[in-house]
């Protein structure tokens, strides 16, 4: 069969609004919320809620990795390194994905990779807030800079 320029057309609109709709129902990777247990909003998965931290000293190039360090603290991950990430309405700075030494790719705010903790089991909690280890002190990502 042969494609006729109304068919062609026709294909064209309806690639179009597809991408127009994916577009606009991208959500957030991340979003901002106001935890009482730590007195600030601070960054959580878009997906569970769950408070996000960070550990001082680590960077996109020194990181905690490998046993035990993402045992206790799980990296945020995402499918690949052209992943689009979103953050929600509320918190600043600029929200990144790299490729992390176990080959997964990572997130980072302001340059900082993002973690769960797994003394965390509810929305809400903060129970890995001062902890210091892994060469550094944990803290819950704030959502409006440190």
């Amino acid at each position: 069969m042969r494609a006729t320029p109304a068919i062609a057309t026709g294909l064209a609109a309806l690639a179009a609004t597809a991408a127009l709709a994916g577009a606009a129902t991208t959500k957030p990777t991340v979003k901002a919320v106001q935890n009482a247990a730590v007195g600030k909003k601070v960054v959580v998965d878009a997906r569970r809620g769950m408070t996000l931290y960070y550990l001082t000293g680590d960077t996109k190039a020194k990181k905690c990795s490998g046993s035990p360090c993402t045992s206790f603290w799980p990296p945020i991950t995402v499918r690949s390194l052209h992943t689009k990430v979103v953050k929600g309405r509320g918190i600043i700075g600029k929200l990144t994905v790299f490729k992390r030494p176990d080959g997964k790719f990572g997130v980072a705010l302001r340059g900082k990779p993002l973690y769960h903790y797994v003394g965390d089991s509810a929305k809400g909690q903060a129970n890995g807030e001062g902890i210091q280890t892994f060469g550094g002190t944990w803290h819950a990502m704030p959502a409006a800079g440190y």
